[in-house]
């Protein structure tokens, strides 16, 4: 693409998704503590994916607590995305999952309350980068709507940061 690009002597922009999502990528990698975390949080999805127990505990524990059953998401290593939705969701079934492992295997991963506290504060941060990269998707948005858009969102996040101290 990019060859035929230069041959009919036009501006090349690479895809701004796959930048972003790169970008997300490393930056996601960087933070130490966000890293350990994903790693527990990879750890503790990988047991409730193949354990029966944990498999069968987790949804009745959402039943009994009057939540959505939601799924685990499995993060992807190339998308950026699924690590965000691998939070989110771990985030979201946050009280049937402590209740599951306090009666599970003892070997496993904790998460500590500052876990999921630093697991809400990235979640809120990479939001606005989510959104971005999921309108990227669809039909006819312009990387000068995704740039806008992901500009106006990084600002009211800084200023809601900023706000609270």
């Amino acid at each position: 693409m990019v060859a035929a690009i230069r041959k009919l002597s036009l501006r090349h922009m690479p895809y701004f998704a796959h930048t972003l999502n790169l970008i997300l990528k490393d930056s996601v990698a960087a933070v130490a503590d966000l890293e350990e975390i994903r790693w527990k949080v990879k750890k503790l999805m990988c047991y409730f994916r193949t354990s029966t127990v944990a498999k069968e505990n987790l949804p009745a524990l959402q039943h009994d607590m009057k939540q959505q059953e939601l799924k685990l998401i499995q993060e992807v290593e190339t998308r950026w995305n699924s690590t965000f939705l691998m939070l989110e969701h771990f985030l979201a079934v946050k009280d049937p999952v402590s209740a599951a492992m306090s009666s599970l295997d003892a070997s496993l991963p904790v998460i500590f309350h500052q876990d999921w506290t630093a697991m809400d504060e990235a979640i809120k941060s990479l939001k606005p980068f989510f959104v971005v990269t999921e309108m990227s998707a669809e039909k006819h948005v312009t990387a000068y709507n995704l740039v806008g858009d992901l500009n106006r969102s990084i600002r009211k996040r800084c200023e809601a940061h900023e706000s609270r101290r």
